[in-house]
């Protein structure tokens, strides 16, 4: 607004100028003519020369000066365009000062202090997560066989978990995954199981040690036999109060 004034004011001094100009300049052609009469003196003709010579000295100026004024017109804007930018760039700086996590959960873990200088991939604290536990269990090869198909089929066997193998079951889960290869060293394949907490009467707190037990498939028209009693695939079953043998298939030992 303040280059656009002032635009506004040169010109209307240049009008003037101008104006002046070209009176004064048929000033000097009016004497001019008159000099042949002699009513006017050499010395009168030469200052009224130099007059106009200044007259067209200052039009002269006045003129570049009103076309400076488109070029500073596009410097501003230019300078207007890169502040724009740095602005931008502020602010988008801004943004990323603030640190959101790609979830919801409860500062477990705090690693640095108020104003203190931190680097580019400085860890600042540790979010936890507790809606869902996700707890590893390892499983022979063949326990995994018998549940790997539910899995793979998209069935999630129920998993109860207790603190000690002998207690009852205090939380309750799902198989949701299994590994795609086997540990070498223990020779077991690990099941991954999903314990919500906004489901259980105590949540289940990430970290805690648990004893995992697996829904499996159900055997239909079997017998529960001792392993002890099974000798060489038989067993002794008493029939009319004798002791006979009996090939059995066992499913599970």
């Amino acid at each position: 607004a303040r280059l656009r004034q002032e635009e506004i004011n040169s010109r209307r001094i240049l009008e003037k100028v101008s104006a002046d100009y070209e009176a004064f300049k048929q000033e000097y052609e009016r004497m001019e003519k008159l000099r042949s009469s002699n009513a006017v003196t050499p010395s009168q003709l030469v200052r009224a020369l130099l007059e106009l010579r200044q007259y067209e000295d200052t039009l002269i100026k006045r003129q570049n000066s009103q076309t400076l004024f488109p070029l500073q017109r596009n410097e501003i804007e230019k300078l207007r365009e890169t502040h724009q930018t740095d602005l931008a760039i502020a602010r988008l700086d801004l943004e990323h000062t603030e640190v959101r996590p790609p979830f919801s959960g409860s500062l477990s873990e705090v690693t640095v202090e108020l104003g203190q200088y931190v680097r580019a991939g400085d860890s600042l604290a540790r979010l936890t997560d507790i809606s869902v536990v996700e707890i590893p269990i390892p499983l022979t090869l063949k326990d995994f066989a018998k549940v790997e198909p539910s899995v793979k089929a998209g069935r999630h066997p129920k998993v109860a978990l207790a603190e000690n193998e002998s207690d009852r079951p205090r939380w309750m889960g799902y198989v949701v995954r299994a590994a795609p290869e086997a540990d070498e060293l223990t020779r077991t394949i690990m099941v991954y199981a999903h314990v919500k907490n906004d489901e259980q009467k105590v949540p289940l707190l990430p970290g805690t040690f648990v004893h995992a037990r697996i829904e499996g498939p159900v055997l239909k028209n079997v017998l529960a036999v001792p392993r002890d009693a099974i000798v060489n695939g038989r067993v002794f079953v008493a029939q009319n109060g004798r002791a006979e043998q009996r090939t059995v298939t066992t499913t599970q030992n």
